[in-house]
């Protein structure tokens, strides 16, 4: 049977960088949703781009113009670079020197680096 680890032994090693972790959970999570609407964004404009159409037809009945498509998926790059910046720096705070946020953040702080520089 998987015994799961106790609350205090949680606690202790997320201590007050909680906040912190649901904040990167949360923005990467955005961060992948951006990326995967770029992609469904862009794919319809190509279509319609070569099959000489002007408008592109979205959900619920609402048509967008193909340059209206392209603007909406360079904002979803421009979000995407903004939350890998929020993540960026979220590395660089002095407290991402503990172990458990060097662990979330993917290896991205060494360890040894007194400013929490990202590599």
């Amino acid at each position: 049977m998987l015994k799961l680890p106790n609350r205090s032994i949680l606690k202790t090693l997320l201590g007050h960088h909680r906040l912190r972790l649901v904040t990167l959970a949360l923005v990467s999570v955005a961060g992948g949703l951006a990326e995967a609407a770029f992609l469904v964004v862009l794919t319809r404009a190509a279509f319609a781009i070569t099959n000489g159409k002007s408008e592109i037809g979205t959900l619920a009945g609402v048509k967008f113009s193909v340059a209206a498509t392209i603007a909406l998926a360079l904002g979803l790059v421009l979000f995407r670079i903004a939350g890998a910046g929020l993540i960026a720096l979220l590395a660089r705070l002095r407290h991402a020197r503990s172990p458990v946020l060097r662990l979330a953040l993917g290896g991205l702080v060494r360890p040894g680096a007194a400013t929490g520089a990202v590599v």
